[in-house]
């Protein structure tokens, strides 16, 4: 007998349609619909996992603890539920869930007769179906290591087995995801300082429209999203992942799953960056989006200096306001030169502006319109910024 079938009997005996849940909350078996829909199941069923309010009452009343079933109060238009955690030797290995029958009493003593002989039975099979998914996260996880990291041979023979096991439909447009756990400078007080970060993975696959597969390698969490993977989507991401501590950043697109390390190295550039320029590379920045940083980003930064910028650059250093002028210097680059867009992206007044610029030709005696200096001073400022060399003040 598998689960589906042992499910199927237990709602039979039961008399009422049953869903069955994983210790993660996830749906495990259910049975048929009836003519009356249980709205409540219907969601589980649809969303492959528990509903908040029952994952919630489930929490409150711990019911993880608990040697018999418990029964979850109504709350709007969802009725009354009993739940029994199903064990194995002691052990919790998931929940089984219906519609109470009686929601003014206790459960009937011949549903806890029911419940009791089906027990140990759906605890082995649930055991036998946690051991297949953790065998089936095992092969993925070295699948998608061998699709990273290794030989363009071995990333054929990987995608080849990817697609062919099912786990992904082929696709034209593949865009691969990184999860990091936010350093502790950047947490905020909603953020949960322990995070699990397969459990974050699973999760911002279960909330996407798009299908995809994740893994964890070692202190990063990759999923690979097949289609085009929009920007309103990264933002959803963005935001289910923020309330954990998890940043995101996303690689470009590619056409063909073996090249998805391209993107995989991508993402984790980005994230780089979003790490070095907040201010520029919010969460969830995305590889297309950058500009002329995927070219300084790759460069060996950690080895340079601020002896290795221009000259010019490195006498504004020494001024008494030097991170002012340095950062009135680059966003006026960014406006192209236009003061009246400068001033505003400052929130300074234009005589203010002109006064900084003059400073800036004072102190290192260039001319500002010299394509040449623009080019040399931009450039060397965002290295600065990338490489760690300075502090913006902006």
């Amino acid at each position: 007998m598998n689960l589906d079938d042992a499910t199927e009997e237990l709602a039979t005996r039961l008399g009422v349609p049953v869903v069955v849940l994983d210790t993660e909350m996830n749906l495990a078996a259910h049975s048929k619909q009836r003519e009356s829909v249980d709205r409540a199941q219907l969601s589980i069923i649809l969303t492959r996992r528990g509903t908040d309010g029952a994952i919630n009452a489930i929490r409150r009343l711990k019911v993880r603890n608990a040697t018999g079933p418990v029964k979850l109060p109504s709350e709007k238009d969802v009725p009354s539920h009993v739940v029994y955690p199903v064990r194995l030797s002691g052990e919790l290995k998931g929940y089984v869930t219906y519609e109470d029958a009686s929601p003014d009493g206790s459960v009937p003593e011949h549903d806890l007769k029911i419940l009791s002989s089906v027990g140990e039975i759906l605890g082995r099979l649930l055991a036998e179906r946690e051991t297949a998914r953790r065998q089936g996260a095992e092969q993925l996880q070295e699948l998608m290591q061998k699709l990273m990291h290794t030989s363009p041979d071995e990333r054929r023979r990987a995608a080849h087995e990817i697609h062919k096991s099912g786990l992904i439909q082929q696709s034209s447009h593949y865009t691969v995801v990184r999860f990091t756990r936010r350093t502790p400078s950047k947490m905020d007080h909603t953020s949960d300082t322990q995070i699990d970060l397969g459990e974050a993975v699973r999760k911002a696959l279960r909330l996407a429209k798009f299908a995809g597969i994740g893994t964890t390698f070692g202190d990063e969490g990759v999923a690979v999203t097949v289609g085009r993977l929009t920007q309103a989507e990264l933002q959803r991401l963005v935001s289910a992942m923020r309330p954990m501590g998890v940043d995101i950043a996303a690689g470009g697109e590619c056409d063909r799953l073996e090249d998805a390390y391209r993107s995989y190295k991508e993402a984790r550039l980005t994230g780089g960056l979003c790490d070095l320029d907040p201010n520029r590379y919010p969460q969830g920045a995305r590889w297309d989006h950058i500009g002329w940083d995927r070219l300084l980003v790759q460069l060996p930064l950690e080895e340079l200096t601020i002896h290795d910028l221009p000259s010019a650059l490195r006498t504004l250093w020494k001024a008494a306001d030097s991170e002012i002028l340095i950062d009135t210097l680059e966003c006026y680059f960014e406006q192209g030169g236009n003061a009246l867009e400068t001033a505003k992206t400052l929130n300074v007044h234009r005589s203010t502006l002109y006064y900084r610029l003059n400073r800036v030709r004072a102190l290192t005696g260039v001319d500002l319109a010299d394509a040449g200096v623009q080019r040399d001073l931009h450039t060397g400022i965002r290295v600065s910024r990338l490489a760690g060399l300075r502090q913006t003040s902006l």
